[in-house]
Parts: C-alpha cells; structure tokens; sequence
C-alpha cells in the first residue's frame, strides 16, 4: 500500500522512498502514484493522462535537480569522494546503467560501490528532506500546530550538526550549483529567479550540506511569498559581515505579501546558519520579503596548537582550512616559545597532557611571557578539568574529541573575552 502523501515520513523511511523513485526514474506510472510525489511537487495522485504526465515530470525534474546540485564544485580532484559519488548518481540513475556496470566504469569493489552509492543517495535525499520540511502540512494550512513536524525538524537540525564536518565553502559556486533546483521549485510557482553573481561572495566556513539545506529551506519560504513575481539572490556586505540576501517581490506592486507556511523551515535554517557561525536575518514589507544569510569577514589570525600529537595539530589545520586561521603547530614547549618569539599568535591552543612538558606549568610560562599575557589560551585535553584551566590562566577549555562546531564556538568565545581582540574591518 502506498504511504499517505500528507503524512511526514520518518527520515529512514524518505531515504528508501527516495531509492525507489531514483531507480524508477523513467517510469511515468510508478512516478505518478509514488508518495514523494505529494510530499514534493505537491500534486496528488491523478487518473487523468495530462496530470499523470506533469505529475511524474515534476518530480523527475526535482530529483534530476537535485543529483546535478550535488556537482563538485569546480577545483575539486577528479578522483576525489565527491565526484566518485557524483559518477555513481549519474551513471546509475540518469543514464540507467546496471549496478554491475556502474561498478566496472568506475573499477569499484561490489562493496565499495553499494557503499558509496548509499552515500549519495543519502545527500540527495538531504537536499529533498530541506524542501519536505519547509512545506506546510494540511494541518499548517488549517491553522493548527503540528507539533509532531515541529519535533521532527528540531530533531533533524542536532542529527545533521552532530554528523556535519567543517570546510570552507564558496557561497557563489554553491549558489551556482543549486540554481537547477531553484530554478524548477520557481517554475512550479511562476516565480522568476534573477541571481547577481558580479559581485565576490565571501567563504563561509561551515558544512557544505547543510548549507544547501538552509539555502533551499530559506527560497522555499520565499518562493511561497513571491508566488507570480520575482526571486533575487544577490551579494550583500554591512558593517564587518558579507551574505547574500534572498528577497520575493509580488508582480502587482499593490499585493500583499502573504504566506500559509508556519515558519519550521526558516526556524531549522536559522539554526544551521548560527551552527555554522553565521546569522539569518528576515523582513517583511508591505509587497516584499527578504532574507539575508551573513558571516562574520574575519582578518587573517594565527593559531598556534601545542600539541605532541601531529595528528591533533593536522586534524585542526584542516578543521580551519578555508577559514580567516593560519594554523602553527609546535610538539612542545620549546618550540612553541620560539615560534612565539618569531611572529605573534592570535590564539594559542594548549594540550596539558604530553610526555616531556607539564602543560599546566607551560601555561603558567606563557601567562608570564610578555608576548603571550593577553594571548588567549585554549586548553584541549581528555581530562575534565575546566575550572583548573581557568584558575592557571586560561580563557576557554576544549574538551578532546574536538569537533568543528567545538573548536570554532571555542575560539570565537576566546577571541570575544580578549581585551587586546583585533575588530574585523568593517
């Protein structure tokens, strides 16, 4: 039996409805009659031979769309994961090949390939769930809360941060690469899409699928509010930030702007953008509706990370890779004192716990150095020791496994605390 449309699947279930329209994606009747088909083009099922037809078009176009949003961007190596994954979604479901010879064109392992292949179609199952929850349910539409929904998507938000790792993303190719999916959701609402792309969008640093979610959440929400009008997407700078803003405007000048959604998927994109240190903003006029997504343009600052791990020290330089930080390693104190002698250090993370060195004691050493007294000074450790690290001197403790959304919290708290901070330019 087939699931009721209306209904808000669990996200294991949305992942194999998923898999199956992808593996059906040229069969017009499995199409029509498939749930993702209410869920996301928001028809429902239909006997007639014209709907039918627009209905399995419609969500043939979103899932087409979707697999080319998830296109590496440009730079990134041919033999990379992404384009691995990439291959596979093209091969496998826009060019219909068998898994057997998908398999033999990339020269994967049966096990490689399944896995790989249960990766992307997970991602495009990401970028689909965005649209399921900013849609309103018919209870929404009624005037009634759905709670349910609301869990669900408060649920969504701390499973994709927990799981999320952290990168430099260039807004203006990810916007480029979603454009596909914005173009066909505007279409379905006669919504004409103006990007301006002229202008340098800056690099946030945060998580590329998430971000996509939040942008898609967010022009979900708009389209509804420009139904018959215009989409633009543009650059944007004020006062130390740089985004890009989102803004519906009705065709009829005199038309009020209005929505039936109630806001759970500008509320989940609000919480992905702040996880991601950014911050999303929103409007509304009396014929128009903006949004603006904006980071922090940070100046160029130096971390210096104490660590006898090399391992530690390289996981941290590429948690900050694209980001404003330059990362300094040094694997003990003595080399840690030179290279503070050598250049100043915006921030210095300190691990307490190595062989040759009492890290508490060099903690005390760096408080005592002139170069480092107002320096602020992380401590990374297994140990549970917060309120001992304060009292020797520390301005922040960062618990060891250290995860991105830990690390970048750590270092804007320590950095916000410290009277010698260098403002961003604005």
């Amino acid at each position: 039996m087939i699931p009721d449309p209306a209904a808000l699947p669990d996200r294991e279930v949305f992942v194999g409805w998923v898999h199956d329209a992808l593996t059906h994606l040229y069969d017009t009747h499995f199409l029509n009659k498939h749930p993702l088909a209410g869920l996301l083009a928001g028809m429902p099922p239909s006997g007639a031979l014209s709907d039918t037809t627009q209905r399995s078009q419609a969500l043939r176009r979103l899932l087409v769309d979707a697999i080319r949003a998830l296109r590496p961007a440009p730079g990134t190596p041919a033999q990379s994961p992404d384009w691995r994954g990439h291959h596979i979604l093209e091969m496998r479901y826009i060019e219909g090949l068998t898994p057997v010879e998908t398999m033999e064109r990339l020269a994967l392992s049966k096990s490689h390939y399944f896995r790989e292949q249960a990766r992307v179609v997970d991602a495009v199952a990401d970028l689909l769930w965005a649209q399921v929850v900013a849609r309103p349910s018919p209870a929404l539409l009624n005037g009634t809360v759905d709670s349910s929904r609301s869990t669900l998507a408060q649920a969504e938000v701390e499973r994709l941060c927990a799981q999320a790792t952290w990168e430099g993303v260039d807004l203006a190719s990810l916007i480029t690469a979603l454009r596909p999916v914005i173009e066909s959701l505007g279409a379905a609402n006669d919504v004409t899409l103006q990007v301006a792309l002229a202008a340098p969008f800056p690099i946030a640093q945060g998580n590329r699928t998430l971000l996509r979610q939040s942008i898609l959440n967010v022009v979900s929400y708009a389209l509804d509010m420009a139904q018959g009008g215009v989409l633009r997407i543009q650059p944007i700078s004020q006062e130390g930030e740089a985004g890009f803003a989102i803004r519906a405007e009705r065709s009829a000048p005199g038309l009020a702007i209005e929505t039936r959604r109630q806001g759970v998927g500008l509320e989940i994109a609000r919480q992905l953008v702040e996880a991601m240190r950014g911050r999303l903003v929103w409007r509304q006029g009396a014929a128009e509706w903006e949004a603006r997504l904006l980071w922090p343009m940070a100046a160029g600052q130096t971390l210096l990370v104490i660590d006898d791990n090399r391992a530690f020290i390289d996981l941290i330089r590429r948690y900050l890779s694209g980001s404003a930080w330059q990362v300094l390693g040094a694997g003990n104190g003595h080399e840690a004192r030179r290279l503070v002698a050598e250049q100043p250090v915006s921030t210095i993370v300190l691990d307490i716990m190595m062989p040759e060195e009492d890290g508490w004691e060099l903690l005390r050493t760096l408080r005592a150095t002139e170069a480092t007294r107002d320096t602020p000074i992380i401590v990374s450790s297994v140990l549970n020791e917060p309120q001992l690290a304060r009292m020797l001197g520390a301005d922040g403790y960062l618990p060891k496994p250290v995860t991105p959304q830990a690390l970048l919290q750590a270092l804007d708290a320590s950095r916000a605390s410290a009277p010698s901070s260098p403002q961003p330019p604005s």
